[in-house]
């Protein structure tokens, strides 16, 4: 169950939990990637679709939503299961924060942050152990017409 629960946790977010799943030597981030600021961070990810590839769990990806009202919805899957996460994200410092509203109720209210670095026209997020969590391909979302 434990196993489950960090999937589904390094799944839904995109990005760097500590306690993801790590099964092979951690691929380092590259000294030529480069950090994004907060400002860059807000800039990137406002009104966007994040077509996400998990590093750390075999064949997982996540369709994530990223909006500038500061909600996110998480739509991922792998061979085995799949899952919706929602909650809301801000950006503090460098970083990128969320906290689970709902979809994974160990999680609920709990607020994660990390960083976001960029090479070429993907992003990446991290673990707290410097390994990639997620590779990042980021489209603005369609405009609703009124």
């Amino acid at each position: 169950m434990q196993l489950l629960i960090r999937l589904l946790i390094c799944a839904s977010q995109g990005f760097w939990l500590s306690g993801c799943l790590n099964h092979a030597v951690p691929n380092q981030i590259p000294v030529n990637f480069k950090p994004l600021s907060g400002a860059q961070i807000k800039q990137a990810f406002y009104d966007v679709r994040d077509q996400a590839q998990v590093q750390d769990s075999l064949n997982t990806t996540a369709n994530n939503q990223w909006h500038s009202d500061g909600k996110f919805i998480s739509v991922w899957s792998n061979s085995q299961e799949s899952g919706t996460v929602t909650g809301k994200w801000f950006v503090t410092e460098n970083a990128r924060c969320v906290v689970i509203e709902s979809g994974l109720p160990t999680m609920v209210n709990q607020t994660k942050c990390g960083p976001i670095y960029r090479h070429n026209e993907k992003y990446y997020t991290v673990n707290e152990d410097g390994s990639i969590h997620g590779i990042h391909t980021v489209t603005k979302l369609a405009q609703e017409i009124n």
